[in-house]
């Protein structure tokens, strides 16, 4: 148990710092401050829905939480627009 609870507090921790990344990196257009915002919303909203019921497991949704951070960074991160995405250009191969 104090297992599952450990990675449960290493995976929130790690969405919480991937989605304040993704504030101060990609916070230059409205279109990127949207799906990151709605990316915390949906975390926040499904830990909850969780939690409410009687077979919620923090597991589960530590684990969908860092996958939507993911997400969230491969949405704003193909961002075509160099004002929008400061890492274009970079890496070319």
């Amino acid at each position: 148990l104090q297992g599952i609870v450990a990675v449960c507090i290493f995976l929130y921790s790690a969405s919480i710092i991937g989605i304040g990344f993704l504030y101060a990196t990609f916070d230059e257009c409205p279109g990127n401050t949207w799906v990151i915002t709605l990316s915390w919303l949906a975390i926040a909203g499904m830990t909850i829905l969780q939690l409410s019921g009687s077979d919620g497991s923090l597991l589960t949704s530590s684990v969908i939480s860092i996958y939507v951070v993911y997400l969230a960074f491969s949405i704003v991160s193909k961002n075509p627009t160099f004002e929008c995405n400061p890492h274009l250009g970079q890496n070319d191969v």
